[in-house]
């Protein structure tokens, strides 16, 4: 690498890099209350921004369900619902005032999903005690997909999660336990015993789910204030002592490196010293990487900056790199000087929970045993995702349909009008419903019903579109 020059010593590190007796880091240390209080703090802000998807969940239930159930009573339910979301956003404005008191704010928060929770079990029993058995499924598939996505809304809270989600499932069971016994708008006791196994299973999913990332977080929230305090007493280390350990100079050559080298390159330290650090990025990293140490050797922190690096074997490390300047006695920088952690582990489990959260087989199997035809867009209008009787019609399979938009499926005339559809739904909030004369794969004509809702995903603020299309063919000509 060094085109035949001589590789310089090992460099002693500097004073900063110093190694630190268990005696000085007294300062940098935390309580299990500071934990609590931060967790307090993101259960409130992310229960807060949850809350506005709720009455988006009850219009889709409205527009499935009210012919079925009842207009008059499907509509109180729906004035419940917006009721108690609006008392918990309420309760949102008037926990901003109180951002001091944040053990004090998480029972406000906690009351103010329990009473949503216990508005949408209300709406459980209605629909799940008067709905016909072969709608049933779509009410549970509604019901699991609120519970999975307050994995991510109450993630920090295991007491708000359980009450809600036991809530939700539970008006399920409850419903599918009197219909199946006969007491009420009796069904098939398999199709009951089905249903409670299900509600069950899924349940005890989310919640080891659930568990699991409300664990990563607190872990990471862990992480993150041991860092904090360390950084408060060692302004020459960004990030703890701890792992890889290392010094550049303004060449971005390695002139440091602890033992630490040797587990997470493969390479003894004195074999990498006098080498480009970022040789050993991976091709697709280089450029953010360069960007990233570039600002350092200008005179700028990094904090936490993930990339991907090789091994001299080639095999890929998921690395952390936190790093400052290293100036000299003039003020000058000459290089810099951080930390690196191996976060392999940590990279592959948080892929592994997005995975399941987003192809959990039981979701997708109740979303793939429905009658309608189901999608997913974001607010480009590229195809995020659909079951399988949307993917059938397209003759595509769901893997093939994500990322395309309608024009590559239906030619420019019709994506313009279904584009037309998607921007009236994403600027307007509104449900949009249309219908339509299509041919299907049999060649017969059917008319068809869309509805396009509008929602916002819950790990970020970018907006989305879930489209459900149903047959009314026989309904029109009844």
């Amino acid at each position: 690498m060094n085109n035949g020059e001589k590789k310089p010593g090992p460099i002693e590190p500097s004073a900063a890099l110093a190694p630190v007796s268990a005696g000085n880091l007294s300062g940098a240390s935390y309580s299990g209350e500071t934990v609590r209080s931060v967790m307090a703090e993101r259960f409130v802000r992310d229960s807060t921004g949850g809350v506005a998807g709720h009455p988006v969940a009850g219009i889709i239930a409205l527009i499935l369900f009210m012919d079925l159930v009842g207009a008059r009573d499907s509509l109180i339910w729906f004035g419940i619902l917006v009721l108690a979301t609006a008392v918990r956003i309420g309760i949102g404005f008037r926990l901003k005032e109180a951002t001091d008191r944040p053990l004090e704010s998480r029972k406000m928060a906690l009351l103010g999903a329990l009473l949503v929770g216990l508005a949408w079990g209300l709406g459980g029993l209605l629909f799940g005690l008067r709905l016909p058995s072969d709608t049933v499924g779509i009410l549970l598939v509604i019901m699991a997909g609120l519970v999975a996505a307050a994995t991510a809304t109450l993630v920090a809270d295991k007491s708000a999660f359980y009450g809600f989600s036991t809530i939700l499932l539970g008006s399920v069971f409850v419903s599918a336990m009197i219909r199946g016994l006969g007491w009420f708008n009796p069904i098939n006791p398999n199709l009951s015993f089905g249903l409670i196994a299900l509600v069950l299973t899924f349940w005890v999913i989310m919640s080891v789910v659930h568990r699991r990332a409300n664990q990563q977080l607190e872990d990471s929230l862990k992480i993150r204030l041991e860092l904090r305090a360390a950084q408060q007493q060692y302004k020459g280390l960004v990030e703890s002592a701890r792992d890889l350990v290392w010094q550049v100079d303004n060449e971005g050559r390695w002139t440091f490196l602890n033992s630490a080298a040797e587990e997470i390159y493969g390479a003894s330290p004195e074999d990498l010293v006098g080498n480009v650090a970022l040789d050993q990025a991976e091709a697709g990293h280089l450029e953010t990487d360069y960007a990233a140490f570039g600002k350092v050797l200008m005179g700028s922190e990094l904090v936490d900056h993930e990339t991907v690096h090789k091994t001299v074997s080639g095999e890929p490390r998921h690395l952390s790199f936190s790093a400052t300047p290293l100036r000299d006695a003039q003020g000058e920088v000459r290089g810099a000087q951080g930390t690196a952690r191996d976060v392999t582990d940590r990279v592959e489990a948080r892929e592994a929970l997005q995975e399941v959260a987003r192809k959990n087989s039981l979701v997708r199997s109740l979303i793939n045993g429905t009658e309608d035809m189901i999608f997913f867009k974001d607010g480009e209008g590229k195809y995020q995702g659909c079951n399988h009787r949307y993917a059938q019609f397209l003759g595509r399979t769901e893997e093939e349909l994500v990322g395309l938009t309608d024009e590559d499926l239906v030619g420019k005339e019709r994506a313009a009008q279904y584009r037309k559809t998607d921007i009236e739904a994403l600027t307007s909030w509104d449900p949009v419903k249309f219908d339509e004369w299509v041919v299907d794969s049999e060649g017969r004509r059917r008319l068809w019903e869309t509805v396009k809702t509008v929602f916002r995903h819950v790990e970020s603020d970018h907006l989305g579109l879930l489209g459900v299309v149903r047959d009314v063919t026989e309904r029109k000509e009844a």
